[in-house]
């Protein structure tokens, strides 16, 4: 279930999170937002020709009403709650949201990264669409700082593909400067061929996923997905993450499903 933590009186969670957060085993993963909503206007056209909005703003204005996602917000009260969570967790911190979006105050993203600090035995995952602001940050050990997959729309614009290239290009740079630990990327909806990107740029961690509307899904190429694997899979082979909603006859063709996580000895908490 992909929903918004929810707490009970103790301050611990309660609800599930999007699958790829259960870094410590089933059952640890969920979402958290101290910032919610986002500017950036990001949507994907489908191979079917269809135009889908983000995920972020799905759930943002499902909870919060049509249009709530275009208001950004701070909500405090969220740290307090994950301070007093008595089991260690993987987080996104951001599934609601860019944390790093033009419209969020650096003293909200400092807060948050605050946080990240005080309540170290957790993993945050960070997952942006504005790299160029992750510069700004130094980000402790704990925090998983990841590049989304290009959008096809973005603050109203339709990219080319070759645009979308670009647009990877300069985010992984961005990535690789970053002061973080741990850097990783989301590759879903896996639509763009970005292998030789990846050659230049090679993440900690790799998200893979199909393009999605509702339950419907849009599969990746098999060529960019043969590819893609055969990328990151270059020694050291990067750890690769599959969604749910990729196909496992696709998955099965090449090598078998795979959840894989960067080893929590290398992240420092075993």
């Amino acid at each position: 279930m992909n929903a918004q933590a929810k707490f009970d009186n103790a301050g611990n969670l309660l609800s599930r999170g999007i699958e790829w957060t259960a870094i410590f085993g089933a059952g640890s993963g969920y979402t958290a937002n101290p910032v919610r909503g986002c500017d950036h206007k990001c949507q994907w056209k489908m191979p079917d020709g269809k135009v889908v909005i983000c995920y972020a703003k799905s759930q943002r204005d499902r909870m919060d009403g049509d249009g709530a996602f275009e208001n950004v917000t701070f909500h405090p009260d969220v740290f307090q709650k994950i301070a007093r969570h008595k089991h260690r967790a993987g987080i996104f911190i951001d599934s609601m949201s860019d944390l790093l979006g033009n419209s969020v105050k650096p003293e909200w993203i400092q807060q948050t990264i605050a946080l990240m600090n005080e309540c170290s035995e957790h993993i945050f995952f960070v997952l942006t669409k504005n790299p160029r602001r992750l510069v700004e940050f130094e980000w402790p050990n704990n925090a998983f700082v990841g590049l989304s997959s290009p959008p096809t729309f973005m603050y109203g614009k339709e990219m080319n593909v070759a645009q979308q290239r670009t647009w990877f290009r300069k985010g992984t740079d961005w990535l690789s400067d970053t002061k973080a630990k741990w850097k990783w990327i989301s590759l879903e909806p896996l639509a763009v061929d970005v292998t030789d990107i990846l050659q230049d740029f090679y993440p900690d961690w790799a998200v893979i996923g199909a393009g999605s509307d509702g339950r419907k899904t849009y599969q990746p190429d098999e060529w960019i997905f043969q590819r893609t694997l055969e990328a990151l899979d270059t020694e050291p082979t990067c750890p690769v993450f599959y969604k749910g909603n990729l196909d496992r006859a696709l998955a099965d063709r090449h090598g078998g499903w795979r959840e894989e996580y960067p080893t929590l000895e290398a992240v420092g908490l075993l």
